[in-house]
C-alpha cells in the first residue's frame, strides 16, 4: 500500500521546568505520541531538541489534512477532554515554555543524498505575514538555497492556519545531516528581501540517560 503523502504539519514546542523533564518524556513516549498516532490523518510523528532557540522540545506531525485537527477523534483525546497525565504535563508547559504552529503546506522537496537516513537536524524559520505574490518569490529564494548547500536533504514549507489582516505566516522547515549553523545565521535571516523573525535550530530527539 502506498504511503499517504501528508498536507499540512502541526508543530508543538515545549519545555518544562527541568525537575519535570523525565517525567515529560515519559508522558510524551509512552502516551502522547502513540495516542496521536492512533487518529485518523496523523501520518508521522518525530521529536526534537532544539540547541539554539526555545523552547527546548518540538514534535513535528506530519498530517493528511489540517482537518485531522477538527475530527471527533481528535477532540475526544484533546483540551478539556485529555487525559490526567497530559493536563498535568501541558500545565507544566504554560506560558513561554508552549507553542504551536498549523499550516497547509506549499512546498515540499527531498534531495536525493545518500545518507538520507542520518538527517538529525533541523531548521525551523517563520517570515511573517506574507500574500500571495511574497509567498511564490520567497518559495523560490528558498528552493534555491537548499539547492546551494550540499548539507541540507529537503524542505518544507508551511502557511500558517491562522491569517493577519495583510497575510499569513510562513514557516520554513530545513533538514540536513550536520548542524546548519552557517546557513542559520547568515542566509536564513536575510533570504532575498524577506527575514526571518523566529529561527531555532534543532537535533533529533534522544532520550537522556538516567
Amino acid at each position: 500500500m502506498t504511503e499517504a503523502s501528508p498536507t499540512a504539519v502541526m508543530l508543538a514546542m515545549m519545555e518544562p521546568p527541568s525537575q519535570y523533564e523525565e517525567e515529560f518524556h515519559d508522558w510524551y513516549d509512552t502516551e502522547h505520541v502513540p495516542q496521536r498516532l492512533g487518529l485518523p490523518g496523523f501520518l508521522r510523528a518525530s521529536r526534537w531538541e532544539c540547541i539554539a532557540g526555545a523552547p527546548r522540545w518540538l514534535a513535528r506531525y506530519e498530517l493528511a489534512s489540517l482537518a485531522a485537527l477538527e475530527s471527533a477523534e481528535y477532540k475526544a483525546v484533546s483540551g478539556a477532554n485529555s487525559t490526567p497525565w497530559s493536563r498535568r504535563m501541558l500545565a507544566k508547559c504554560e506560558g513561554p515554555g508552549r507553542g504551536q504552529v498549523r499550516g497547509d503546506i506549499l512546498t515540499s522537496a527531498q534531495k536525493n543524498m545518500p545518507d538520507a537516513a542520518n538527517v538529525d537536524h533541523l531548521i525551523v524559520a517563520r517570515f511573517p505575514a506574507l500574500g500571495a505574490k511574497d509567498e511564490t518569490m520567497l518559495s523560490a529564494a528558498i528552493a534555491g538555497l537548499v539547492a546551494e548547500v550540499e548539507e541540507v536533504s529537503g524542505y518544507t514549507l508551511l502557511r500558517s492556519s491562522v491569517e493577519a489582516t495583510n497575510g499569513s505566516d510562513i514557516w520554513a522547515l530545513i533538514e540536513g545531516g550536520i548542524p546548519l549553523t552557517y546557513l542559520m545565521e547568515n542566509r536564513l535571516l536575510a533570504c532575498g528581501q524577506w527575514s526571518a523573525e523566529v529561527t531555532n535550530l534543532y537535533r533529533g530527539y534522544r532520550r537522556p540517560l538516567k
